[in-house]
């Protein structure tokens, strides 16, 4: 024992007097980073997903990133790239109905949204990261409808997850967004299957920065159009996140990320989930004029950026730190 605890004060004591840059979770001046768009983990994963990582570093973790409305996984390129020069390995997934399950103008494509089916893409994904590196923790970040997949996730699977990254979870909606496609909506009983132009609503409710409205326009893997049946599975999605927030385990540790300039998801939503949640260790970053989209951006606000790889390195399993800086014993003839 007291062995034990004089190697453990020597750790201790060497985090404390270490360089204190290399404590800090800024990145890497240099990474490699590969970039898969599309790829598939197993034959048994079906999943289009895209993946950021190192190959000539091992991972000290892995984020999986899920995305939300009308997006796919690779609006996290800038994340996953920021996440990997500091060490993680990062794997985000086109949710059902999204990205190269279906493309806009793109002939063949299946259209069909798919929440529930979505999720059991997410468990699978998840379960196999697990088993494929067991020693590494996985952190789940989303934005918007994802972060309340993700909710689902830590609530049914917590030995699954080490933490929580919530960017503007969809709790709770402004009644403005409907409006906006009313004239859309009136055609919905005469054609129920016909499909909603949303480009009005990503240019008045996404973002405040055009630089990020224009990107989403642009996006070819980004949907423009919904049905109305769409729009009604997200939403009903969304009313049930709290339900299964009251089920996340106290020791996961929780960061939620919001713009006060959001114009689709009430500020009032962080507290009302924050009721809901009971993890003991929760943060929560407020940023002043920032839209909806924070993370699913080539324009994601640095501070934001920082925020998440600081919360993930502040959060990393303690052994990793201390397996990094105590020296390894030789086994003798009697181990």
């Amino acid at each position: 024992m007291g062995l034990e605890l004089t190697r453990l004060s020597i750790a201790a004591g060497l985090i404390f007097t270490l360089n204190t840059s290399w404590l800090s979770a800024s990145p890497a001046a240099k990474a490699d980073v590969l970039h898969t768009d599309n790829g598939q983990l197993t034959s048994s994963l079906k999943t289009p997903i895209h993946e950021w990582g190192d190959p000539q570093v091992a991972p000290k973790g892995i984020v999986i990133a899920v995305h939300g409305l009308m997006k796919h996984g690779g609006v996290f390129d800038t994340l996953g790239r920021r996440l990997v020069a500091s060490g993680y390995s990062v794997v985000a997934p086109d949710l059902r109905g999204y990205g190269h399950w279906c493309t806009d103008g793109r002939p063949k494509c299946d259209r069909r949204i798919s929440y529930k089916k979505s999720y059991e893409d997410l468990v699978s994904l998840t379960e196999h990261l697990h088993k494929k590196h067991p020693n590494l923790p996985i952190f789940l970040v989303g934005e918007s409808l994802g972060a309340d997949l993700t909710i689902h996730l830590a609530a049914e699977h917590p030995e699954l997850v080490r933490g929580l990254v919530l960017s503007a979870p969809a709790i709770r909606h402004f009644h403005s967004v409907l409006p906006i496609m009313i004239s859309d909506m009136m055609l919905v009983a005469a054609k129920p299957n016909r499909q909603i132009d949303m480009r009005p609503f990503i240019t008045t409710f996404t973002s405040n920065d055009p630089r990020v409205i224009n990107e989403s326009l642009k996006d070819p893997l980004s949907r423009k159009t919904l049905s109305f049946g769409d729009l009604l599975q997200s939403r009903k999605m969304m009313k049930s996140t709290l339900k299964y927030a009251d089920h996340v385990p106290a020791t996961i540790p929780v960061l939620i990320v919001h713009g006060s300039g959001d114009r689709l998801i009430k500020s009032s939503s962080v507290i009302v989930l924050m009721m809901h949640l009971h993890s003991t260790d929760q943060t929560v970053k407020w940023y002043d004029q920032k839209g909806h989209i924070l993370l699913e951006t080539a324009f994601a606000p640095e501070a934001t950026l920082e925020a998440i790889d600081s919360w993930l390195h502040s959060h990393m399993p303690n052994k990793t730190i201390f397996q990094a800086l105590l020296p390894q014993e030789s086994p003798t003839k009697n181990d």
